[in-house]
């Protein structure tokens, strides 16, 4: 290692102009990037958070390849709290950027083995025999009285792909009721694709006679 952690850079040429990293022990940088030596007092996480807020794509000083001259780069404003308050920035955000990466690591893990448990299955099979169509709905009357409920709706698919929330007697029509982890294919156009992964619906959770409901 040429240099003693912690240690703090950004991409200085091509793609990783301007991203930051942060490094946890001693490292040796590559003359792709710009680094930090000395932190001047301000605690190196925090400088990691501040570098990653900046958009350094306007410093671009390259022509056919992308770059960044360090002298350009000096003079970006940065807002800098006092020292006690960078410290409670760094523990809070750092303890999310570590749930994030444990998350994301757990997620790579169940793929590989969703892939490994399906590389021996057949390539083919019919639908019915890996999803089962509910019908379980509900009348116009026991909406009443269901309150609140989340519903999904055509509208509310094209719109932002999030259930609305609404009265159940202000719905005027029988609903499918969702109890469990579905997905929703749409009957209507199938030109368009309208297909929802609803992996954990709500308490109150109803969908429109539109959809197929697919457990």
């Amino acid at each position: 290692a040429k240099y003693a952690g912690p240690g703090v850079a950004i991409g200085r040429s091509g793609a990783s102009i301007g991203r930051a990293t942060y490094v946890e022990g001693d490292y040796w940088p590559l003359n792709t990037a710009l680094f930090v030596k000395d932190f001047k007092g301000n605690v190196p996480y925090w400088t990691y958070l501040a570098l990653r807020r900046i958009d350094f794509t306007g410093f671009n000083s390259g022509s056919a390849q992308p770059s960044l001259n360090r002298n350009f780069l000096g003079d970006i404003p940065v807002m800098v709290p006092p020292r006690q308050e960078q410290e409670g920035i760094a523990e809070v955000l750092g303890a999310l950027d570590d749930k994030i990466a444990a998350n994301c690591e757990l997620v790579g893990t169940a793929e590989s083995l969703m892939v490994a448990l399906a590389e021996d299955l057949p390539r083919t099979a019919p639908l019915a025999g890996i999803a089962e169509l509910v019908k379980h709905q509900v009348s116009v009357d026991a909406l009443a009285g269901l309150g609140e409920v989340s519903h999904y709706s055509l509208p509310a698919f094209d719109q932002h792909r999030l259930p609305v929330q609404e009265a159940g007697e202000a719905i005027k029509s029988g609903k499918f009721h969702l109890e469990r982890a579905v997905v929703l294919l749409s009957k209507l156009n199938p030109r368009i694709p309208r297909v929802w992964n609803v992996a954990v619906p709500e308490q109150n959770a109803v969908a429109s006679t539109e959809f197929l409901v697919l457990s």
